[in-house]
């Protein structure tokens, strides 16, 4: 099974630098880079080897390539594979992903702000994880000092990275991020409007646990309503609703939007009961 899913990370690769530079946008590459990131995350949990670490730069790359290097949607690449190394333990190869994706973040202005805060909780875990505790608090705080007014405001729990600041700054961290969160407006976008909402299915496998959580997603409208661009910002538990947050969300309709480019959030929770 390893050796049949590294053959075809291989070979989609070759079919992206087989392509001409004219066809760098076209949704073939762009389906590529997808598989490629799924196949790594999926594998990744069961294999955290140096081997599955040079994966991960090869999607990233394949980002890249597909959607350009300022695109936010190869930050939001860089960010799910950071969290995937994060999870595994491989903290410092996780740093240099999470680095890259803030960068471009931060061209893109107020449409990214809770993306961008995301990805500086996941620079704060990995940063952690790697022993520099003074750089972790720094990108933790400034998470925290964007998430917690927003994420609230979404009815989203902002307890993991109060977690991940008391574990690298301790309690005189934690309270320097509440007074800075204090001070922080939170924003005011409208959501769009759905005219059709799919409720989640509750993950089989977990539905004897009694398990609640939530999982808070971004994504953007095609012109006629339809869901594009899913994306997974944070969740509690980890990964356990993901896969069927999204699933539902991709199926909901909205009345028309405005500018089809703008991203929008939104929270999902689940309740065993």
């Amino acid at each position: 099974m390893r050796n049949h899913i590294r053959s075809l990370l291989v070979a989609l690769s070759f079919t992206s630098i087989a392509a001409s530079p004219s066809f760098a946008q076209t949704e073939i590459d762009q389906r590529n880079t997808e598989v490629v990131q799924s196949v790594y995350l999926r594998t990744l949990s069961v294999d955290p080897s140096a081997a599955l670490v040079r994966n991960a730069q090869m999607a990233f790359d394949l980002a890249v390539r597909s959607y350009g290097a300022t695109n936010s949607r190869t930050a939001d690449m860089a960010v799910n594979l950071g969290r995937a190394l994060n999870g595994t333990g491989q903290n410092e190869a996780a740093v240099p992903l999470l680095e890259s994706a803030l960068s471009i973040y931060d061209e893109d202005g107020d449409q990214s702000k809770l993306r961008y805060a995301l990805a500086q909780y996941q620079l704060g875990v990995a940063h952690n994880g790697a022993g520099d505790t003074e750089s972790a608090v720094a990108a933790l705080t400034t998470a925290y000092t964007v998430l917690e007014p927003n994420v609230r405001r979404l009815s989203a729990d902002t307890s993991f990275i109060r977690t991940a600041l008391q574990a690298s700054g301790g309690a005189a961290a934690v309270s320097a991020a509440e007074t800075a969160a204090a001070r922080m407006a939170p924003m005011t976008t409208t959501p769009p409007k759905p005219k059709l909402q799919i409720p989640p299915i509750y993950p089989p496998d977990e539905s004897e646990k009694s398990v609640n959580g939530w999982v808070l997603l971004d994504y953007r409208l095609w012109p006629d309503g339809r869901v594009r661009d899913v994306y997974v910002l944070a969740a509690s538990p980890e990964t356990v609703f993901d896969i069927s947050a999204a699933m539902a969300l991709q199926q909901w309709r909205f009345e028309k939007p405005n500018d089809a480019n703008q991203h929008h959030q939104l929270s999902v929770a689940f309740n065993a009961q």
